[in-house]
């Protein structure tokens, strides 16, 4: 089981690291939204999905460890828990990978705040972005008629920047 650890403890950490990096990543992100680069934003999160598709991998590699070291967990990717590893490896094993535990949980409560404020910047953005063109295509107002006639510019769209009704 020793080595099973060390190799626990090594994938536990590499964890931590991709979980700074996904933080990171939706730091940089959060600032290329309000530069409304799309092309930036695309970029991160592809880099996000390469991250979350890392992570998924250790999740795979720590079960697997588990496994051979006869460790019943119960766990499946989807499932998987650090708080329940910790709670069902050996004592020795226990107390480093508490600390380490404990740090995971931070970063993931940090990473689910900062996806969460940039879901709601990509949402107040597209939903100025909708209204703003609302307001220039006009399609809220409904056209004027007049004796059963539009009167509207010649394509039959009335704009509110060019158009004025009496």
């Amino acid at each position: 089981m020793a080595e099973h650890g060390v190799c626990i403890e090594n994938l536990f950490q590499e964890k931590i690291r991709l979980y700074g990096e996904l933080l990171d990543l939706f730091g940089q992100e959060k600032k290329v939204l309000f530069e409304a680069d799309t092309d930036a934003i695309w970029r991160f999160s592809n880099q996000k999905q390469v991250l979350a598709g890392e992570i998924e991998k250790i999740r795979e590699s720590i079960l697997k460890l588990l496994d051979e070291a006869e460790i019943h967990h119960g766990m499946t990717v989807q499932s998987f828990s650090v708080d329940r590893i910790v709670r069902q490896v050996p004592e020795n094993l226990s107390k480093p990978l508490s600390m380490m535990c404990s740090k995971l949980n931070d970063l993931k409560n940090a990473v689910h705040q900062a996806a969460t404020l940039n879901a709601n910047l990509i949402k107040e953005y597209l939903t100025f972005i909708h209204g703003f063109i609302d307001i220039i295509a006009d399609t809220r107002r409904p056209k004027a008629f007049y004796g059963n006639r539009c009167y509207g510019n010649a394509s039959g769209n009335q704009s509110l920047l060019l158009n004025k009704e009496v």
